[in-house]
């Protein structure tokens, strides 16, 4: 089995979509190397893998905006929320 690593796609092949997701990838440095290449491309990546009890699962979202309506008691108003998701490099992952 190819190793991601030794496969011939580029950022300008994951512009193509919204979303990549990957799981049973075993080797940390395949999930980085497409976590950058979809970062570089503005793709949402997923990355996950269960190991019997035991699993992961990482997103990376880039700067993800959402609209959150926040109830009161008498009126309800929307907020537009950003959260800034970082690379599987900078992260803590293990």
């Amino acid at each position: 089995m190819l190793s991601f690593l030794q496969m011939t796609k580029d950022a300008k092949f994951f512009s193509n979509f919204d979303v990549a997701i990957i799981t049973e990838c075993y080797r940390k440095e395949d999930i980085e190397k497409l976590n950058l290449l979809c970062r570089e491309a503005n793709t949402q990546f997923f990355a996950g893998n269960v190991f019997g009890f035991f699993g992961y699962f990482f997103e990376d979202l880039g700067l993800h905006c959402y609209e959150q309506e926040i109830q009161k008691v008498l009126d309800a108003k929307k907020v537009i929320c950003m959260q800034h998701f970082l690379p599987l490099t900078q992260s803590s992952f293990e």
